[in-house]
């Protein structure tokens, strides 16, 4: 009997649907783990079709670090595109862009884990990322030291308080991997909804302790 025919698919869907699979297979079985007929099984496709799209596991990895970086963009893009906002609001909503992306959180922190954890493709990572870092800095320096001017709060260092907002995002992103599951069951959207609300609340603690008459428990002031 004759295998039925596989869906043909536009060429970057079909990248997209091979990119997915090497996402979840990463996260799951690690850098070394994610070969090439992994993810061909986990897209459904077969070994050639996966080598045709990107030629090598390192190419298909440099695919894996542009689409979560593209994610990121599209998430930040939409962060700052409302106007008239106070400069607390937007570094609260550039913070929270961080956990919006199409990828789920706990597979696109596994793979960021995977690629900073050797040597060789924590430079490959650098090399896609360092646009979005960059200007991540200066947009983030640029709000915070508003808001130090602003309540003048002259006990605060801006680049210190940068160091600081940016490994809570880290250390919220990493524990999005191993996280507990929650007391009540959840699914889907509402999941999605309750880990952001979690998330924004630990922030909240922070900025409420750094910027007091810009911030509280409960959101900005």
């Amino acid at each position: 009997m004759s295998k039925p025919a596989r869906e043909r698919l536009p060429v970057e869907e079909r990248r997209r649907q091979i990119v997915e699979a090497a996402l979840q297979v990463i996260a799951w079985h690690g850098l070394g783990g994610a070969t090439i007929p992994k993810v061909a099984q986990q897209a459904g496709v077969s070994t050639g079709l996966v080598i045709l799209h990107f030629e090598s596991k390192h190419k298909l990895f440099i695919g894996c670090l542009e689409t979560l970086t593209a994610e990121l963009w599209t998430a930040w893009r939409a962060a700052q595109r409302p106007q008239g906002r106070s400069p607390q609001q937007e570094l609260l909503d550039l913070i929270m862009a961080h956990f919006q992306t199409q990828t789920p959180m706990e597979i696109s922190e596994a793979v960021w884990g995977a690629f900073a954890g050797g040597e060789a493709f924590r430079k490959l990572e650098e090399a896609v990322t360092q646009g979005f870092y960059d200007e991540r800095r200066c947009v983030f320096l640029t709000l915070i030291e508003t808001l130090i001017a602003d309540g003048a709060y002259e006990t605060l260092n801006a680049e210190i308080v940068l160091r600081v907002i940016c490994a809570l995002i880290e250390g919220e992103s990493y524990e999005a991997i191993f996280q507990d599951e929650p007391e009540v069951e959840l699914e889907g959207t509402d999941l999605a909804r309750e880990s952001h609300r979690m998330i924004c609340e630990d922030f909240l603690v922070l900025l409420s302790a750094l910027f007091p008459k810009h911030f509280n428990q409960g959101g900005v002031v």
